[in-house]
């Protein structure tokens, strides 16, 4: 469906049809359901709303209370989506119906989630039992808790708490990087670590050169570098082993958000505070597209279906930009919602 053209009733039709299930704040989180062919957002309006894949007509909306949602993950593997709350709680919801299966109380308030699965040499099993969820929190510590005991106990223990942030910055990502045997976190006190993936022990801390805090990263494992993004208008790009940017990409007006690797296509994808996307050439380091969401409409979150080689941004409703890889300018209109 494009949002851009149109007059009279015919214009007003399609307003009024981009409306219906929007909604009534614009989202703060968004996630992909491979198993549902669906897209779920989260608003600070209480609600989780799913969205149909190939379509994004609104299929269903789930009222969660006064919870302010701080975090959002979908675990395909076991068809759930993990919320965290401002309430120290984790709420798991069984994908297929958006049932709540499962509540467990932390004892900090929860701001990011990753979920990881041991290979088996590392102790897992092909059933996935030795699965963990990683839980980052507002004062500076990440805690691992086991997949399975989140199901068997409202007040699941940890099986180990661990303090990232000497200054008690919030954790505000995480992700697994094989190439580097251990995990990266992100933090409000200006650095992103690398910790031993069995001992959660620091291994190497980059600094921002502001001193800014880190909201995103993206690793990169085919150009061996990671992507970090702050309250800043631009984008660090750092070698593991190097303590200073390898190289900055500018161009952005407002404060980067949010960024995304797509190695697939040796671009990085990155969302500021102003609703801009920008795509930029992995190899070459250049923008290459920019992204600007119709009138009316802004980009809060940001979100790659490389199934569907697409990218997504959300407002008070997704928008999929279906023609991002294929020219380079500036984009406005096209966007399929």
């Amino acid at each position: 469906l494009g949002v851009g053209g149109g007059s009279g009733a015919a214009a007003a039709q399609a307003a009024a049809d981009l409306d219906v299930g929007s909604h009534v704040l614009p989202a703060t989180h968004m996630l992909l359901l491979p198993e549902r062919g669906k897209y779920v957002t989260v608003s600070p309006d209480a609600t989780l709303r799913a969205w149909q894949q190939d379509s994004l007509r609104h299929a269903h909306t789930i009222a969660l209370g006064k919870a302010w949602v701080t975090a959002a993950l979908s675990v395909p593997s076991f068809k759930r989506v993990v919320l965290a709350t401002d309430q120290r709680e984790l709420l798991l919801f069984d994908s297929l119906f958006f049932r709540v299966a499962g509540r467990v109380r932390l004892p900090v308030v929860p701001q990011c989630l990753f979920h990881h699965a041991l290979s088996v040499s590392a102790g897992g099993s092909s059933d996935g039992s030795g699965t963990r969820l990683l839980v980052g929190d507002q004062s500076g510590g990440v805690s691992v808790y086991s997949w399975d005991a989140l199901h068997m106990s409202a007040a699941a223990s940890s099986r180990g708490s661990y303090r990232v942030s000497p200054s008690g910055g919030w954790i505000e990502g995480i992700a697994y990087a094989e190439e580097l045997n251990g995990f990266l976190t992100c933090c409000q006190d200006g650095y992103l670590r690398t910790l031993d993936e069995y001992s959660f022990r620091e291994v190497s801390a980059i600094r921002n050169p502001s001193g800014r805090g880190v909201v995103s990263f993206a690793w990169s494992p085919v150009h061996n570098v990671v992507a970090t993004a702050g309250a800043e208008r631009f984008v660090h790009l750092w070698a593991p082993s190097i303590h200073r940017p390898v190289v900055t990409l500018t161009g952005h007006a407002a404060p980067v958000r949010s960024v995304i690797a797509d190695d697939a296509s040796s671009q990085f994808l990155t969302l500021a505070a102003d609703s801009t996307v920008r795509v930029w050439d992995a190899r070459t380091y250049r923008a290459v597209q920019t992204i600007v969401p119709p009138r009316g409409h802004t980009a809060e979150c940001l979100l790659l279906d490389r199934a569907r080689r697409s990218v997504l941004t959300a407002g008070r409703r997704p928008l999929a930009w279906t023609s991002i890889f294929k020219a380079k300018g500036v984009l406005r209109a096209g966007a399929d919602g």
